[in-house]
């Protein structure tokens, strides 16, 4: 709860001030009953007379318009407590996610983590974080009213409603761990629909005529089940406010005999009566209101507790800052190297990367050549051995600034191609403004690809060409890539590769489907087979061998 704690302190001052205005608010209410006690037991006798049935009336007015203004002003201030913790949710959530090693990023799909940016955040702030703020005002209100009650009607009526009211607060308890656990299960529901459909619209083309009603059928089944778990914690839900709602109405209909009775043997005018009822309302709707706000803190409390897990967790990660490798000077090396996965399995693998030199990395699908280069790159964690660069293991080092990568289907992002090639200015322009002239012999596709506002709208091979123009930009001392120009034509292709030798101060880790003259570019061409190394050597070397 400690952490939790943290983003209420946040807007500590807003809860204040909204808590202020409820007081006001409350108290401006509580004066209303009196005049209209006076209006019937006093005024409205023979006795009374126009000046203070005049009196009375503007000052009804007043309170009651006052009331209004109070109320406004602390639903202004609740919307911008409710859009600072929203504010404050998504950013840190989103901190936490690009800060997250990919390793443990992809342990969950991209569709959680649209869900949970999405659907928890809005609950936990629609659900969880306004229901204690109301709870606030509500126990304030209680608080007043319960005085008003106490100095304005009989002690003993008021010490009967005071009761029962404090009895029924505890209704909600009974009902919490079940709501609880039925909105966990709902939630992630949501998050795992949420996905289905992300993967259903990327899978458009695959739609026509003979797969439309099975694809049609398959999402009806996915929507069904994230429905049939919301609609059972919503019944749920409901049928737990209906307990509770009933309980606050025996309460009604506890002040309604003991007023009449009291009445009817002349103990109670009827200006008193009137006072009281009202009174008590005002004592007892936010008694209802508690126990529903309760409901849904204990509800929804899991989801926020597990938000700000995740979010606190890899901040304490950014904290306990590890050492940042700021240049390549030797070797990466891989020692003894082990991990299995499905059918695939590398064992005891060992070999030793210089620095400067070209390597190209061969084989048939599933022989380890991307397997190689997520573990270089720290995609995949789960592995024995040990993997160092100039000595010093890339578990425990930050290689960003030494290391860049180009992936076959590396992401670029909706938006120009400056954007995309500096990652909105965290590389300098100046970078770019370097490599261009070795884009000399491609200048027609960099022409185009250097004007477009949207760079998700390029072509395969327009978009590998950024990628790697990226990852040059970055100006890391070692690039890795994995089939980085598969979609790329052949023509510039062949432009492409002439360009690895001029760059001089790059250690160049390339996985290659091509087995072709290109490959002589390459200091050292490794073929993989079964997650191992089957052959390595020269162009010459593996052009001999392979016939």
């Amino acid at each position: 709860m400690g952490e939790v704690n943290r983003y209420f302190a946040r807007v500590k001052w807003i809860v204040f001030f909204q808590s202020v205005l409820c007081a006001m608010a409350a108290m401006s209410l509580a004066i209303v009953p009196y005049f209209q006690r006076m209006i019937i037991d006093d005024i409205g006798g023979a006795g009374g007379s126009l000046g203070k049935i005049m009196k009375c009336i503007v000052s009804f007015i007043f309170f009651e318009i006052l009331t209004v203004i109070l109320i406004y002003f602390m639903q202004v201030v609740d919307i911008n407590g409710r859009t600072r913790i929203r504010l404050l949710l998504h950013e840190d959530f989103m901190k936490g996610i690009f800060y997250l090693p990919y390793e443990k990023f992809k342990k969950k799909s991209i569709g959680e983590y649209i869900s949970i940016n999405s659907n928890n955040i809005d609950t936990i702030v629609n659900e969880y974080y306004e229901p204690i703020v109301k709870l606030v005002g509500d126990i304030i209100k209680v608080v007043v009213f319960g005085v008003v009650v106490f100095l304005t009607i009989p002690y003993q009526i008021g010490l009967c409603i005071v009761f029962f009211s404090v009895l029924i607060v505890f209704v909600p308890n009974i009902f919490k761990n079940k709501k609880a656990a039925l909105q966990k299960i709902s939630m992630k529901g949501t998050g795992i629909y949420t996905e289905r459909l992300r993967d259903f619209l990327e899978g458009k083309k695959v739609v026509n005529k003979k797969t439309y009603n099975s694809i049609v059928n398959e999402h009806s089944r996915a929507v069904d089940k994230m429905i049939s778990q919301k609609k059972r914690s919503g019944i749920f839900g409901m049928f737990a406010l209906s307990v509770e709602s009933v309980s606050v109405k025996g309460i009604d209909l506890f002040t309604f005999i003991l007023l009449g009775t009291l009445f009817l043997n002349g103990k109670l005018t009827s200006g008193m009566v009137v006072a009281t009822f009202l009174y008590s309302s005002y004592f007892v709707d936010p008694i209802q209101d508690i126990m529903m706000q309760v409901h849904f803190i204990n509800t929804n409390r899991t989801v926020m507790e597990e938000l700000v897990h995740f979010i606190e967790s890899y901040k304490e990660e950014c904290v306990e800052q590890q050492e940042v490798l700021e240049d390549f000077q030797e070797a990466i090396c891989l020692e003894n190297v082990s991990l299995q996965y499905d059918n695939f399995q590398m064992k005891d693998f060992c070999y030793l990367f210089e620095k400067g030199k070209r390597y190209a990395i061969i084989g048939h699908s599933g022989s380890g050549k991307s397997t190689l280069v997520n573990l270089l790159m720290r995609y995949e964690g789960d592995y024995t051995g040990k993997i160092t660069i100039d000595g010093k293991n890339i578990r425990n080092v930050n290689i960003d600034k030494i290391v860049g990568s180009v992936n076959q289907m590396e992401y670029v992002f909706k938006d120009n191609f400056i954007n995309n090639v500096t990652v909105y200015h965290s590389y300098h322009e100046k970078n770019l403004e370097s490599i261009i002239p070795l884009f000399r012999g491609c200048s027609a596709i960099v022409n185009a690809i250097t004007k477009t506002l949207n760079c998700g709208a390029l072509s395969g091979g327009e978009k590998q060409f950024v990628s790697f123009m990226r990852a040059l930009v970055a100006n890391g001392d070692i690039l890795i890539m994995d089939e980085p120009f598969s979609a790329i034509d052949k023509g510039n292709l062949n432009k492409v590769m002439k360009m690895f030798p001029l760059l001089k101060e790059k250690t160049i880790i390339m996985v290659t489907h091509d087995v072709n003259e290109n490959l002589k570019y390459f200091d050292d061409i490794i073929i993989m087979d079964d997650g191992r190394i089957k052959a390595s050597g020269s162009y010459d070397t593996i052009k001999t061998m392979l016939g």
